[in-house]
């Protein structure tokens, strides 16, 4: 915070889930229809149908302080995509006897630790698409497209500051194209305001490293600051 004396040490972001704990369905679970129900008990119309706010619980998953999030995470500006941070199976890549379908090729077969760059689905090579590569695997690309799909020919694992690490097993196929997840909806196809990202991936692993603290433990640190 600029103009602040509070240090980004000291401000946290809290990601929380309210739900309901109960078996009733999404429109059942609706919480003015839950107030409702918990406040007119006399009213003539009845709400019982709704949930209770008794019912009604919060989770926090995660406390991560601004600090933290400019050290582990990234800035995506204004002008940038939005990538999809997970990669889908890929279909119709191989035939029921091993051949490749036709307009495909294997570009080339990498097998240790290797630099791998994964093309967006316009060509271009974004920052969050260049990864490190640890396992046995066939870069395929459709020819005259810039679509590329990756074999795992081994258990293989593939990480970048962005995306954290993902792993694969022997045998399976992603389609290995930075997503913009903008792409389907209305408006701009690009961030129209700069704003700082994790991924959710990526911050598990932060905190199983122990290099991010537990929320947990994040909240007893900020109660005994209160």
């Amino acid at each position: 915070m600029r103009n602040s004396h509070i240090r980004n040490d000291q401000i946290f972001l809290i990601f929380a889930e309210v739900y309901f704990e109960d078996k009733k369905n999404r429109k059942q679970q609706d919480f003015l229809g839950a107030f409702l129900n918990s406040t007119m008990k006399n009213a003539q119309v009845k709400f019982s149908s709704f949930s209770s706010l008794s019912d009604l619980r919060c989770k926090i998953h995660y406390v991560l302080s601004i600090t933290d999030l400019q050290k582990f995470g990234h800035e995506f500006k204004a002008g940038d995509i939005i990538p999809e941070l997970n990669y889908s199976k890929a279909k119709q890549v191989f035939r029921s006897d091993g051949r490749l379908w036709k307009g495909l090729k294997i570009s080339k077969t990498l097998h240790g630790m290797n630099n791998i760059d994964a093309p967006g689905e316009d060509g271009k090579i974004y920052p969050y698409g260049k990864f490190k590569c640890k396992g046995h695997v066939e870069v395929i690309t459709k020819i005259g497209k810039s679509r590329t799909y990756l074999s795992m020919l081994s258990d293989t694992s593939i990480q970048n500051e962005y995306f954290g690490e993902l792993h694969f097993k022997k045998g399976e196929t992603i389609f290995f194209n930075i997503s913009n997840k903008l792409a389907g909806l209305q408006g701009a196809k690009v961030k129209t305001k700069s704003d700082w990202w994790i991924s959710r991936r990526k911050l598990d692993q932060m905190i199983l490293e122990q290099k991010i603290t537990k929320a947990k433990d994040l909240i007893i640190e900020i109660k005994k600051n209160i």
